[in-house]
């Protein structure tokens, strides 16, 4: 996979977009950072914009300009949990292909890199097939990202270390407080992430290798085997007969028999799929119901996918590599692949990168493998320790400043947000709709980060046609004038953007014109005579028009 630019189809010159999805990792900013060192090391890439919150950053056209970023920030980005960019819970439909490619189009984006999970992939596919049906030259590829490790073809799955790396180690260290309060009638139970497989419960085995006293913790329980009320209850009573306490690590998605969740919410999260919690209230519920003895339950949350602290050091290297070999790839001609980590050795531990197609990979859920637990169903064999051992190993070098860790944002980033807070959230109370707008309101579309678009047609705004065409109309609160009437046009269907206008002399005025002045291309802005007709904007300061050519403005538009 060494670096290439003549592909199958030529060179391809072009602009690089690069996003993250799904659920972060302590180690998914570091593919981050490797898209971005790689890419710039290329002369047939121009640009490399990173699309904000995922997918809908894509479908929305919120990029941002990586090259700007400076090398303290990119290499912090090493150490930083996490998703950089932003992420989401999306779910693709097949309009929003479409939308993307307009995007794609005005950017003149020609190599894709997606850091993501099962579904960043099935949308990566969806992509390429676009792109092949109408001839759009473009190369994607799949970077590999989830704690769960479930990923098919790769031998593991860049953050899966580093996640199994803290739950050992937090489990050992219940452990050896249990052992000190315990009388052998103490149960401890964590519960930890796994919706359909038991990976990361799985991976609590290491604290048994790692001198936990009385090895724990002594009963696993996993989404591949179904659960047992009576059987948990054997268990735990069997344990106690000879251990002070008894530690038990449980899966978040654990089932029974008849397949159903034993605990869940109850609420559907964004793609439809039942939020889980609760596995280990239930587990408390049986011991303390039926035993009458102390339980207590400890839920590890987004604390196990967050913890930088306690990250793999060979993870953060997989995951840097695979940024750097899914654009390597792309530049000598490939696409519709994903990035896998293959296995070449157990000891000493060594690996090797190759690609997959990504209908192997698209969709699949990898399963814990039965061989690996044992006939209780309640244990992992050693099988699997030494599977997962090689991957937790090392420490991530974490800065300190006044005595906690260090992070870092990106910088194009904040100013996007900042940027938008001034674009979409004017401090203007929303009274009702003005009489006589024109087309769409912002009622009822998605704001640009995922959430509710507040309700701004009111007679202090003013929505042409399109999602986030406007303009503010003065008022008594608002530090906003308004432009020339004719300036914001009637939707036309293409990709108009609003016009915004900032009080002059205001530090509204200036902190919006110095934002969106250096704001990355997108679209630029247009010489018009007059202001009429505008086709995507400008802004105008105080009586007059305030042109700044070197300007862009922040969406586009589906």
């Amino acid at each position: 996979m060494a670096a290439m630019e003549n592909g199958p189809d030529g060179i391809l010159e072009g602009n690089v977009l690069v996003a993250q999805s799904g659920g972060p990792t302590v180690v998914i900013n570091s593919s981050l950072a490797g898209v971005i060192q790689e890419s710039l090391n290329h002369s047939c890439i121009g640009e490399v914009y990173g699309a904000l919150h995922g997918l809908r950053g894509i479908v929305g056209g919120q990029l941002v300009d990586l090259a700007e970023e400076s090398q303290h920030v990119i290499r912090g980005l090493r150490h930083t949990p996490g998703t950089a960019l932003g992420s989401c819970r999306f779910r693709f439909q097949p309009s929003d292909v479409e939308s993307a490619f307009h995007v794609f189009e005005a950017h003149n984006i020609r190599y894709l890199f997606f850091i993501g999970g099962n579904g960043s992939q099935i949308a990566v596919q969806a992509l390429v097939a676009h792109a092949a049906a109408t001839g759009y030259r473009m190369r994607a590829i799949g970077v590999p990202k989830t704690i769960d490790n479930d990923l098919a073809i790769t031998d593991h799955s860049p953050g899966y270390g580093s996640v199994v790396k803290y739950v050992a180690t937090t489990a050992r260290e219940i452990a050896i407080d249990d052992q000190s309060m315990g009388d052998y009638n103490l149960v401890s139970i964590v519960e930890v992430m796994g919706r359909d497989t038991g990976w990361i419960a799985a991976g609590s085995v290491l604290a048994r290798h790692m001198g936990t006293p009385f090895d724990a913790p002594q009963l696993i329980y996993i989404p591949e085997r179904p659960f047992n009320d009576g059987e948990f209850l054997t268990s735990v009573q069997r344990v106690l007969e000879s251990n002070r306490y008894c530690l038990v690590v449980v899966s978040e998605g654990l089932r029974n028999a008849s397949g159903d969740y034993v605990r869940t919410s109850g609420i559907k999260d964004p793609l439809g799929r039942t939020e889980l919690g609760g596995a280990a209230e239930h587990l408390q519920f049986l011991v303390e119901q039926h035993l009458k003895i102390k339980a207590r339950t400890t839920k590890l949350g987004i604390a196990q996918r967050a913890a930088a602290h306690c990250a793999s050091l060979r993870d953060n290297e997989e995951a840097f590599q695979c940024g750097i070999k899914a654009v390597r790839a792309a530049v000598a001609g490939a696409t519709g692949k994903m990035v896998t980590i293959v296995r070449e050795n157990d000891s000493p531990y060594t690996v090797s990168y190759a690609l997959a197609d990504l209908a192997e990979v698209a969709g699949k859920v990898r399963e814990f493998p039965a061989a690996w637990i044992d006939g209780s169903g309640t244990m992992i064999s050693s099988n699997f320790f030494r599977y997962v051992s090689p991957l937790i190993q090392g420490e991530v070098e974490v800065p300190y400043k006044g005595g906690l860790a260090e992070y870092v944002h990106l910088q194009g980033v904040k100013q996007f947000e900042m940027a938008a807070r001034l674009w979409l959230y004017p401090s203007i109370p929303p009274v009702g709709r003005a009489p006589g707008a024109t087309g769409g309101g912002l009622e009822g579309r998605p704001g640009p980060f995922g959430g509710p678009a507040p309700s701004f047609a009111s007679p202090n705004y003013r929505c042409y046609g399109t999602p986030w065409a406007g303009d503010w109309q003065r008022g008594a609160a608002a530090p906003f004038e308004t432009s020339p009437r004719g300036a914001v046009p009637p939707s036309t269907g293409g990709p108009v953007l609003g016009v915004m206008t900032v009080a002059s002399g205001t530090a509204i005025a200036r902190t919006a014109i110095r934002i969106f002045a250096n704001f990355p291309a997108h679209f630029p802005l247009t010489e018009t005579a007059g202001g009429a007709n505008l086709p995507h904007g400008r802004i105008f300061h105080g009586a007059g028009s305030f042109p700044v050519p070197a300007a862009r403005l922040l969406f586009s538009h589906r």
